[in-house]
């Protein structure tokens, strides 16, 4: 073997003055207490994550520059999905067109079928105050002629009969439109007011007011479906 000449002696004399302090320092971090193990833990753990994400990040970036076939493959796949979702949002929007013209045709005929039932209550209405103004007239030229007790029962039974024929469609009336619930009130007011009149003439008077409060009713349920 050769001897070592007097510089190499010297840096070997250097270098293993140098790993001294570092063996002294690794053998201290592996017998040190529990708590310092687990900080040195600690920075080691945090080293190794700073280096993850470095080599991650630089992956990233040298994965951004692709070659110009594989930048060609990855427009014609975010072509394929922008086709596909455009396919699906146009199925989504003919669905909700589709939805909101059968819902509107639902309303329509909602509305068509409510404004009948009105136009039946009005109609059974004005029909109801004419009979039962009629009756009421009838009952009281009797009473006013002083009819026999027979005729008045009959006449009684009738009127009472005709006015309980009021009362279903001036409900109806007040519910399906509202608007006309004071004209219906005043027509049927007015029909009632016949009763007891004091003489023909007051009679007369009365029934002419029932005729033109029916005819305000009428009147005004036209405007209302005009």
């Amino acid at each position: 073997m050769r001897r070592r000449t007097g510089a190499q002696a010297t840096a070997s004399a250097s270098d293993t003055s140098r790993e001294a302090p570092q063996r002294n320092r690794l053998h201290n971090d592996l017998t040190a207490p529990e708590p310092i193990q687990a900080s040195l833990s600690s920075r080691m753990l945090i080293a190794a994550q700073v280096a993850v994400q470095r080599l991650t990040f630089t992956g990233a970036r040298r994965s951004t520059r692709l070659p110009v076939r594989s930048r060609k493959g990855s427009f014609a796949m975010l072509a394929t999905v922008i086709a596909v979702l455009g396919t699906l949002l146009g199925a989504v929007v003919a669905g909700l067109i589709q939805h909101r013209t059968t819902r509107s045709g639902r309303d329509a005929e909602r509305v068509d079928r409510r404004r009948d039932q009105a136009l039946e209550a009005v109609t059974a209405l004005a029909s109801a105050l004419a009979t039962h103004r009629r009756a009421q007239f009838v009952r009281e030229e009797l009473r006013l002629a002083g009819a026999d007790e027979a005729r008045l029962e009959t006449a009684r039974a009738e009127l009472h009969a005709t006015r309980a024929a009021i009362e279903t469609p001036r409900v109806l009336v007040a519910v399906l439109v509202p608007a006309l619930a004071p004209a219906a009130d005043a027509a049927a007011q007015a029909s009632y007011a016949l009763r007891d009149a004091p003489d023909t003439d007051t009679l007369a008077a009365l029934r002419q007011d029932a005729i033109t409060a029916t005819k305000a009713f009428v009147a005004a349920a036209a405007r209302h479906f005009a």
